[in-house]
């Protein structure tokens, strides 16, 4: 009898009967061509059969995997919040290095976000504005700005050198505290030494005829035409740094830190944030 059935299954069943030298005139199983639905990846009978059985054994063995997963999970977590990749963690000497090439890279990127920190001093009542880092040194640790000498901190800044640099870099989350002392160039040959490199439009700005914080009735102010009108209001300013303070942002924990000199080197303490 030929087989002119279609269905794959029915040719098979069909050359293993002929194979045994069975009757092919036999009707096949019906069943064999019957399309089967996919057996579901969680049987519930058989788990509950099982667990009524008393056989128990893959529960409790699935409940330790679950458990030894979430174990070495928060281990894993705990790991990388106390040891994110941020130069908070560096040793004292490192970070204070890391800190000043910061600054001294800040001065030819404008992009930088050590470019702008906010200078606050502290005579009368405390006052910020931004500045611009113009020189930075490792050792001594000191940052350079230029100023007016006409300005308003520059009077504060002389009756009270005390002073604190902000800095804070959105990118890494990263906020820089330096406190120091601030000490004033004006008209000496350190002075003369930042003033010949300024561009002439820099130079230009410190021959502004009226004096920094004047009401104006109009928005620009009148600025003398030649560079060196503006060498005899030009101010450099030097913060020379007395420590620092570094504080991490991060979602699973803010890190923070204070880094002090101590025997010619420096030394770092955590602090809680």
């Amino acid at each position: 009898m030929a087989v002119s059935w279609r269905c794959p299954a029915r040719i098979w069943q069909a050359r293993r009967m002929a194979g045994r030298g069975e009757d092919l005139s036999l009707p096949l199983h019906p069943a064999s061509c019957v399309p089967q639905a996919p057996k579901p990846w969680f049987d519930t009978a058989r788990v509950q059969g099982n667990w009524e059985n008393g056989n128990q054994l893959p529960f409790i063995l699935i409940h330790y995997c679950i458990r030894l997963h979430l174990a070495l999970n928060g281990l894993i977590k705990m790991s990388e919040r106390r040891e994110p990749s941020s130069p908070i963690h560096l040793a004292p000497k490192e970070l204070v290095a890391w800190l000043a090439g910061q600054w001294r890279d800040s001065v030819s990127n404008p992009d930088s976000p050590y470019r702008l920190p906010i200078l606050v001093t502290m005579a009368g009542s405390p006052a910020g504005r931004t500045v611009v880092v113009r020189e930075a040194g490792e050792s001594p640790l000191e940052v350079h700005f230029h100023t007016d000498l006409r300005s308003a901190k520059v009077a504060q800044l002389r009756e009270s050198p005390a002073c604190l640099l902000v800095w804070y870099d959105a990118r890494s989350r990263i906020q820089v505290q330096a406190r120091g002392q601030a000490r004033l160039h004006s008209g000496d040959e350190r002075a003369r030494q930042a003033w010949e490199p300024l561009p002439v439009h820099n130079g230009r700005q410190y021959g502004q005829v009226e004096f920094p914080g004047t009401s104006l009735s109009h928005p620009l102010a009148e600025v003398l035409p030649e560079k060196e009108d503006g060498w005899r209001n030009f101010c450099l300013g030097i913060v020379g740094i007395a420590d620092l303070e570094l504080l991490q942002l991060d979602r699973d924990g803010n890190i923070r830190c204070r880094v002090e000199p101590s025997g010619g080197g420096w030394i770092k303490r955590w602090i809680a944030p």
